[in-house]
């Protein structure tokens, strides 16, 4: 996956809104994502092959971190996170 300049594959999927929620949760650790999947994929909605693969790329820079946080991921370690209100920055309770 060269199509974009300095950014590299750290994690695959066979499942667009999969991929689409794994890079949220990286964008809000505060690394930047392009997910991306091959044109026909995308459009008939594949799922299966090399066709419906889908890319999480991320900055050459932030590639450990990236990793770092899909390995807490996979792990489960951000499971029993309390969310933050994004209007009043306080604990939900």
């Amino acid at each position: 996956m060269s199509y974009y300049k300095d950014m590299h594959v750290v994690y695959k999927t066979q499942n667009r809104l999969m991929s689409e929620s794994i890079a949220a949760f990286l964008e809000a650790q505060g690394i930047k994502t392009i997910v991306d999947q091959d044109a026909a994929g995308s459009i008939y909605g594949f799922t299966v092959g090399k066709i419906g693969e889908v890319y999480i790329l991320v900055h050459e820079s932030q590639i450990e971190e990236a990793r770092e946080l899909l390995k807490a991921m996979e792990a489960g370690e951000f499971e029993e996170v309390e969310l933050l209100d994004p209007e009043n920055t306080e604990e939900i309770e």
